[in-house]
């Protein structure tokens, strides 16, 4: 029993760590979750603004639901909004968790401020229970970490430890006469069971989960180890050359397609093409640069995602390929501007994903970078064991049906061809 809440608390003490720095136990029928979230309504940790992030989680998680059971891919913009919702969610339990700080749950009297943090700690960990970790989905997506938006590696598993902790609810019932006449009992009598020892440390689910998750680390590692190995063997094709033709042509926020059939890696990739990158162009946000100028070919504005993982490249780095195809998103406005930077540059450093997983951010391919920063287009995409993926031909196959896409250039073994036609691409890319 010592070694459990030993384990345990390390796990907890873990998420209060990382936050600061950066089925049973259902929710009552009768009461309301609105009820429950107002009950801080006295206090400054909890607002209108944090039940409105968790009205919208509620509603977030419905719909990934819905779209996992109907067979349906899960759009970039939902798992987009499920992220940033999350980390705003994440940031209000902040306030709880610093109260909470260096606290022994197993000896301290906690003060009245402690208490009610304490209780909005356990009331938002029965809330992600129910909406999050019993949705098998969104659990999955969570638990898997997101360092863009500071969400940790098995988030929810630490959440549901607070939940099911005995020495949390020994602790909030432990009290001095002065401490408030709010009725703790009756609030613990609303929460799920606390669970044993061997209940909380061996959680079915998650060990129900290890022979998948073995399998897409045998197939992360050998991708990983194929690639690393044939990526010395990628040949060259003139690539300042093909670089000052893309760039006759590029304009910022342009993504750009490319294949090089006599690379190894291009037959990793399913497809005729084997890699996309976005060119940011001018760097008008400063982000790399102090003194922005008229891009070159040797301007580090291409954000591509390659085997060593996400990176700002130069033109010539990119364009060592025989076949390039410029797509350009159509009318796009400031905010659709800055949506792109933002959602692209935010995975810099990320290593790449040879899972090919599209539900999962911990690590991005290069056309899950061009799925996620372009959230406002409707990407064609495919389905492997229920997960959704993209590849760069999902993104030709997009701009060829989508009116919000056009393809403005073509160049192919060095030449230039502007407005190509499309029917030609089609017959290409098919054969």
């Amino acid at each position: 029993m010592k070694r459990f809440f030993n384990i345990q608390r390390v796990v907890s003490g873990l998420l209060l760590v990382i936050l600061s720095g950066s089925s049973s136990g259902r929710m009552d029928d009768s009461m309301s979750y609105p009820l429950m979230a107002m009950q801080m309504y006295n206090t400054d940790l909890h607002d209108s603004l944090r039940v409105d992030y968790d009205l919208t989680a509620i509603e977030i998680s419905a719909e990934i639901a819905r779209l996992k059971t109907q067979g349906e891919n899960l759009p970039a913009r939902l798992l987009n909004n499920l992220y940033s919702n999350f980390y705003r969610q994440l940031e209000f339990d902040k306030a709880c968790l610093n109260l909470l700080d260096s606290i022994d749950f197993n000896e301290d009297t906690l003060s009245i401020e402690q208490r009610k943090a304490l209780k909005q700690l356990l009331m938002v960990s029965q809330f992600y229970y129910n909406i999050y970790s019993s949705n098998e989905y969104v659990k999955r997506i969570l638990n898997l970490g997101n360092i863009s938006y500071d969400i940790p590696v098995d988030v929810l598993m630490v959440y549901e430890s607070i939940l099911f902790s005995e020495e949390y609810r020994e602790a909030l019932m432990r009290t001095n006469s002065t401490n408030g006449a709010f009725d703790y009992s009756g609030f613990l009598e609303q929460l799920p069971p606390s669970r044993s020892d061997v209940e909380a440390f061996i959680d079915i689910d998650n060990s129900l989960d290890l022979p998948f998750k073995a399998f897409e680390s045998i197939t992360f590692n050998g991708a990983y180890l194929f690639s690393s190995i044939v990526g010395y063997f990628e040949g060259s094709y003139e690539a300042r050359h093909n670089a000052s033709k893309l760039l006759e042509v590029l304009q910022p926020y342009d993504i750009v397609l490319m294949k090089s059939s006599q690379n190894l890696t291009d037959f990793f990739i399913p497809g005729y093409f084997g890699h996309s990158a976005i060119w940011l162009g001018s760097d008008r946000y400063q982000a790399f640069s102090e003194s922005p100028a008229k891009p070159t070919i040797d301007s580090p504005f291409m954000i591509e995602a390659v085997r060593d993982g996400v990176k700002m490249s130069s033109l010539e780095e990119f364009s060592s390929g025989e076949v390039f195809l410029v797509l350009r998103p159509k009318n796009i406005s400031l905010t659709q501007q800055v949506s792109v930077f933002h959602n692209s540059t935010m995975h810099l450093g990320k290593p790449y994903d040879f899972n090919f997983d599209s539900e999962a951010s911990d690590m991005i391919s290069c056309p899950e970078l061009t799925f996620l920063a372009y959230d406002f287009v409707d990407w064609e995409t495919g389905s492997l064991l229920n997960k959704t993926f993209i590849t760069p031909d999902d993104i030709f196959t997009t701009a060829t049906q989508d009116t919000s896409l056009e393809i403005v250039a073509l160049i192919d073994h060095g030449k230039l061809i502007k407005q190509p036609d499309v029917d030609d691409l089609k017959f290409q890319v098919e054969n």
